[in-house]
């Protein structure tokens, strides 16, 4: 299902972005499409990827985007459950945006300002990639766990030095994919995620971008909030998250 309104009354001298969420039985997902709905941005493109989940039924979706003022809506179906990976990509390959970012099913963003700022950020810096802090909340999102990543990351995301990024990468991932966003001409240049990988795609995916010098920056503010129990929880870990994990040190990292 495609829905495109009118852009009369839109700023139209903003470019168009794209936030994609991919789900899969997840019950949060009204909630998360409603935090893309309240963004003061005015141009969004938004793309929801249902992964052959059983228990979220199509229409509940669809009903949600139908109601949207965003200027477009898309929602994709996957034929069965095929992973995070190849359905992230599936909303990749129908992205019209200048820039392009994720946001789980189960996730928020942080306020309705995120997306403007973020934008901003790019258009200022003329990166390809910029993360920001993102806040780990308990499931029920009314108590504050942690905030990452912490300052000394920070400084090395910031630094420009990309042989430091990924050594520092290769001992840990502090650019985690719900908080990260790529312009489309990062995607044109290095392609989508890889999809040897079924549910990880964000580690591979900056260490390989940092080893090619793709340009990184950060964005100083809170731009995700998460919660607990989401697949690579203690959780929701599983023996497919385990062989990605032992596939990224032999592809990426060694």
């Amino acid at each position: 299902m495609k829905y495109t309104r009118p852009t009369i009354g839109q700023s139209t001298d903003r470019p168009l972005i794209t936030v994609i969420t991919p789900y899969y039985n997840n019950p949060e997902i009204e909630e998360t499409i409603h935090s893309v709905q309240r963004q003061t941005y005015p141009r969004i493109q938004y793309i929801v990827v249902d992964d052959g989940s059983p228990s979220v039924p199509p229409e509940t979706v669809e009903r949600c985007l139908r109601q949207s003022e965003l200027e477009q809506t898309l929602f994709l179906r996957q034929p069965a459950n095929l992973g995070t990976v190849k359905a992230l990509n599936l909303g990749y390959r129908h992205a019209e945006g200048r820039y392009i970012f994720n946001l789980a099913a189960d996730d928020l963003f942080a306020d309705e300002r995120v997306l403007e700022d973020w934008v901003d950020r790019f258009e200022r810096t003329g990166a390809q990639v910029i993360t920001g802090y993102r806040v780990l909340y308990d499931h029920a999102m009314r108590k504050r766990l942690r905030k990452r990543p912490k300052a000394g990351d920070v400084a090395i995301i910031e630094s420009g030095d990309n042989d430091r990024l990924f050594r520092r990468l290769c001992r840990k991932n502090m650019i985690l994919g719900c908080c990260t966003a790529y312009s489309a001409q990062c995607l044109q240049q290095y392609g989508f995620f890889d999809e040897t990988y079924r549910l990880i795609e964000d580690y591979p995916r900056v260490l390989s971008l940092s080893r090619q010098g793709a340009r990184f920056a950060f964005l100083p503010r809170e731009v995700v909030h998460c919660r607990t129990g989401g697949t690579s929880s203690g959780a929701g870990y599983s023996a497919v998250y385990q062989k990605d994990a032992d596939l990224i040190f032999e592809k990426e990292v060694f």
